[in-house]
C-alpha cells in the first residue's frame, strides 16, 4: 500500500527510526542506504502549527506537490513525505549496473549505474532512499508550490526556496529539506 492508500512502487532500503513502511512497496532486497547530510541537523521545534495556504488532497487521500522548476514531485501524507527528482538525487546511492561485468564473447559496455531518486522521511524524522515512482494523480492535477509562500498540507508546514524546499511536521517539528543538490533530515 502507498502513501495512504496511493501505490508506490520503490525499492525498500532499509530505515533510521522506524521509517514508515506503509509508504513504499517493496521491490526488491533491503539493502542499508542511510542519508548523509551534507550540513548539521538542526533540532527540531514543536508548538502550534504555522499558518500558510491549505493545499487539498489531489486524487485518494495524499496531496501531490512539485516545485515552480518541475524538477521535485512530493507527495505529502498524514505520516511521511516522498519525494522524486529524475534522474536522481546527486547525494544518493548508486543503484549498481546490472549488465557488469559483460557476458564473456559480447561486444556489450557496462552501463553506468544511476542515482537513487525518491526521499522519504517520516513524521519523527526517519529517513531513507529508494528507487520508484511517484503515481497518482496526473502531474497538470499537482499544486504547484509558489516560492516563498508557506503551505500547509496533511499535518506538515511546507516552504519552498529558490534553494530548496523544506517540510515540517506541525506535531513533532521532524522533517526534510529537499533541493536538486542537497538533501537531509531533521
Amino acid at each position: 500500500m502507498g502513501v495512504a492508500g496511493t501505490m508506490i512502487a520503490v525499492k525498500m532500503v532499509g530505515s533510521s527510526d522506524d521509517a514508515s513502511d506503509t509508504h513504499a512497496d517493496a521491490t526488491a532486497a533491503n539493502t542499508s542506504a542511510a542519508a548523509q547530510p551534507s550540513t548539521p541537523l538542526t533540532q527540531p521545534t514543536t508548538g502550534p502549527a504555522r499558518q500558510g495556504v491549505a493545499l487539498q488532497p489531489n486524487e485518494g487521500s495524499d496531496t501531490i506537490v512539485r516545485t515552480t522548476s518541475g524538477k521535485t514531485r512530493c507527495d505529502i501524507g498524514a505520516d511521511a513525505v516522498v519525494c522524486q527528482y529524475l534522474p536522481g538525487f546527486p547525494q544518493a546511492p548508486v543503484e549498481p549496473p546490472s549488465n557488469c561485468p559483460p557476458p564473456p564473447g559480447t561486444y556489450l559496455k557496462c552501463v553506468q549505474g544511476a542515482h537513487w531518486d525518491i526521499a522519504v522521511v517520516n513524521d519523527v524524522g526517519g529517513f531513507r532512499w529508494d528507487i520508484g515512482n511517484i503515481p497518482g494523480a496526473q502531474e497538470e492535477n499537482d499544486h504547484v508550490l509558489a516560492y516563498g509562500q508557506t503551505y500547509q498540507a496533511r499535518g506538515w508546514t511546507i516552504l519552498p526556496t529558490i534553494e530548496g524546499t523544506r517540510f515540517t511536521n506541525d506535531r513533532t517539528g521532524h522533517g526534510m529539506f529537499v533541493s536538486i543538490e542537497n538533501v537531509y533530515s531533521f
